[in-house]
């Protein structure tokens, strides 16, 4: 049985209403065909609001009632952020769009561990301790991302490096410690190139932070708690 509101609070952040038309899936696809051509419509199904439709859209989900088209985040009494957790179903379906070559690989365990990071990323360095002594195989694109103004000069000098799984731990060390503004970083056109490469396939499956992590199909955002089962 859904929920029904006054069990659960459902809140939209940032919405934005555009009049629509249609009341079951195949009208909503129709009327959006109709106002946004542009907009690349997946699937369209119920939403945990009876008469509320969540719809696919590109690396995103929106929603409609068939009289509105609404944009923004759903979340239950508990905090919970329902829409995240279907983008980030949406984006662990694209993992085979990932090649898997460009990824540095630490260890060699049983599960596998895809994980968009940033070497001057607080919750990635977290996220770091959830990993320590498990057995897995942990795959790792950088994304720098623009407010950590160390990040892509330290993902490049890693990439430059001829033992870069070594290279990142030691950058890490280094970070932890409070000493990203003066370490010494090399850099090179093919680090440079690789980090390109590496921030093409990230943005290509929708990740927008990190850290990021693919484990066994599902997809995490964030130093979640939860890794630490899922990587068990």
């Amino acid at each position: 049985m859904k929920k029904i509101i006054c069990i659960a609070l459902f809140l939209f952040s940032s919405m934005y209403l555009y009049a629509a038309e249609g009341k079951n899936p195949d009208e909503i696809r129709a009327s959006i065909g109709k106002a946004f051509s542009n907009m690349p419509v997946g699937e369209i199904r119920e939403s945990e609001i009876s008469g509320l439709f969540e719809i696919e859209t590109g690396n995103n989900i929106i929603y409609s009632d068939g009289k509105y088209l609404m944009m923004g985040h759903m979340f239950d009494f508990l905090g919970k952020d329902l829409t995240q957790e279907k983008i980030n179903s949406l984006m662990a379906k694209k993992v085979s769009e990932i090649d898997k070559a460009l990824a540095i690989k630490i260890g060699n365990g049983k599960k596998e561990v895809i994980e968009f990071t940033d070497p001057e990323c607080p919750y990635c360095l977290k996220a770091e301790e959830f990993f320590k002594g498990a057995d897995v195989t942990r795959l790792l694109l950088f994304m720098p991302l623009p407010f950590h103004k160390n990040a892509e000069r330290l993902a490049i000098h890693i990439l430059c490096s001829s033992t870069p799984a070594a290279e990142y731990q030691k950058v890490l060390k280094e970070v932890s410690a409070g000493n990203a503004d003066n370490f010494k970083t090399n850099s090179c056109n093919a680090g440079k190139e690789h980090l390109k490469k590496m921030v093409e396939t990230a943005q290509s499956i929708g990740v927008r932070g990190t850290p990021f992590f693919i484990i066994e199909g599902k997809a995490v955002s964030g130093a979640e708690p939860a890794i630490q089962q899922m990587i068990k």
